[in-house]
């Protein structure tokens, strides 16, 4: 677990560097701005050079902080965050099995609305309906949040879209990327799986009791890193822009993202958030199979309803699909 492996003397001695931009500061500078002896810091920058924190020195007692390593120490993920609940309380891993089954854990034994897990790496990723995620480590995003919204099981379903809006808007923010949403919570970019989203939760009665929200990102994957079985389906984000892609900043920006619609959609539904997820679609209006209680079937995805339904006209008439009853089979390249 990173939570404790970077103390809270070498975080402020990173603050005060940070804080100075691009000017040098003098050993003595900074010992006095965290209340530290002037032996302690040199040693406080050597432990952060170990976790990669990069810095230049001039002369005996002069340094600048050059950059910062693509590792999830919840201090960088909270540094800038402008949240007020999602990302506050972060539970990060170098690997794990699977950051779902963390929160859900985390989450039954009482950690409050927002906490996030992170991960580096996971050993068993979970994607929908019993597949696996591919998450290796140093390239990806993998990470769950608990969240416990004042509503029923059945105006919950929307979840899962109002978080895949969140972050096709998220990767939208590149202006090369136009990333679409395919029901019920993939990002595909150019045609091909950039993330996935899964959603499990519990019932009090008519009511929800929590709902853990796993989300898995393709950041900075080669599509050589890809395995063979999903590697032509399959995109990340340096692929799209030819760009290593920072992803802290990218996490930031989701949970910002999120955190607003989440909460308007608690408070007002999914029909306000709508006219956008159908801009965003790449499903409506298209022919598509699926099946359905284990029969294959065809029709065209015409609308989504105000419940978050996929409303498909069929041979045998209109049909609404849920996302736990059915399974896409159309390609991802329409």
């Amino acid at each position: 677990m990173m939570t404790e492996d970077v103390t809270q003397r070498q975080i402020d001695i990173l603050n005060v560097l940070r804080e100075s931009g691009r000017n040098s500061l003098s050993f003595q500078s900074i010992a006095e701005k965290v209340r530290l002896s002037l032996q302690q810091i040199r040693p406080g920058l050597a432990e952060l050079a170990n976790w990669g924190y990069q810095f230049e020195y001039e002369g005996e007692d002069q340094v600048r902080l050059l950059s910062i390593p693509d590792i999830f120490f919840p201090h960088e993920i909270e540094q800038g965050l402008k949240t007020s609940t999602l990302g506050r309380n972060i539970h990060s891993f170098e690997t794990i099995n699977s950051t779902n089954a963390k929160a859900y854990s985390l989450a039954e034994s009482g950690e409050p609305e927002g906490t996030l897990v992170i991960a580096d790496r996971q050993t068993e990723g979970k994607g929908r309906l019993g597949r696996d995620w591919f998450s290796p480590g140093g390239v990806g995003i993998y990470f769950s949040l608990i969240l416990r919204p004042k509503m029923s099981a059945s105006g919950c379903a929307g979840i899962s879209l109002i978080a895949a809006l969140s972050l096709a808007e998220t990767v939208r923010e590149s202006p090369e990327l136009e990333a679409m949403i395919k029901w019920p919570n993939d990002i595909l970019v150019d045609g091909l799986k950039l993330a996935g989203i899964l959603t499990e939760l519990t019932t009090e009665g008519d009511n929800v009791g929590f709902v853990v929200l796993g989300c898995g990102i393709n950041v900075n994957q080669a599509k050589g890193e890809f395995p063979e079985d999903i590697r032509n389906r399959s995109i990340s984000l340096k692929m799209a822009t030819g760009k290593v892609v920072n992803r802290i900043r990218l996490l930031q920006d989701f949970l910002e993202n999120f955190e607003a619609r989440y909460f308007h959609f608690v408070s007002h539904g999914l029909a306000p958030q709508l006219p956008l997820i159908k801009e965003y679609s790449s499903l409506l209006g298209k022919n598509i199979s699926f099946k359905r209680h284990g029969v294959q079937l065809f029709g065209i995805a015409r609308d989504i309803d105000p419940s978050g339904m996929l409303v498909v006209d069929t041979d045998q008439g209109e049909l609404l699909l849920g996302s736990g009853e059915v399974t896409m089979t159309e390609n991802y390249r329409q």
